[in-house]
């Protein structure tokens, strides 16, 4: 993956409006800089994939990034919003759990490029994740950002399980997906 598509894919997360969790990490720049490291850090990681016109990553929870690689993703954080910030940030973010504990698959990334948006790209990448969540045996998990996202997740199966409150403005929204539930 070259780095015109790492750039266009990490400014799909990017929070122009600085209404978001991320946006707490300061201005655009410094976000497209954060989402550009994790994408870097989840291809370094062999998590990301293409399916159709969609870019995904997903791992198994148990699955972390080699120590090598998330050291070095650490460091460029740090170049890029400071580590004063990186503290305070992070102890905001994590002050709750994702979802409850246990294995399943974690879906980070699912971005499909504004060329190909509206073509159903989005149901193809997540009814592939499925699959593969189902021949695993893993219920899937994900989190985002924004109310309007959790609702197009929920319309392709999705669970919302809860919102993490990051202050009176700003949630994650928690999904799953799981077959033995369905």
């Amino acid at each position: 993956m070259d780095e015109p598509l790492i750039r266009e894919l990490a400014s799909a997360f990017v929070d122009k409006a600085g209404e978001g969790p991320y946006s707490l990490l300061g201005g655009p720049d410094v976000q497209q800089a954060f989402f550009e490291g994790n994408i870097k850090l989840m291809l370094r990681s062999g998590w990301v994939f293409k399916s159709g016109e969609a870019y995904l990553a997903f791992h198994e929870s148990r699955q972390k990034p080699p120590l090598r690689i998330l050291f070095s993703y650490v460091g460029n954080v740090i170049k890029s919003i400071g580590l004063w910030k990186l503290k305070k940030v992070m102890l905001k973010l994590s002050k709750d759990q994702l979802l409850p504990s246990g294995p399943c698959l974690q879906l980070e990334m699912l971005v499909v490029p504004p060329a190909f948006q509206g073509q159903g790209w989005m149901r193809r990448a997540t009814d592939e994740l499925k699959a593969i969540s189902m021949e695993r045996a893993l219920p899937l998990r994900l989190e985002t950002d924004s109310a309007s996202k959790a609702g197009r997740y929920q319309h392709l199966g999705f669970k919302l399980e809860h919102v993490r409150k990051i202050d009176e403005e700003k949630a994650f929204y928690c999904l799953s997906w799981n077959a033995q539930k369905l």
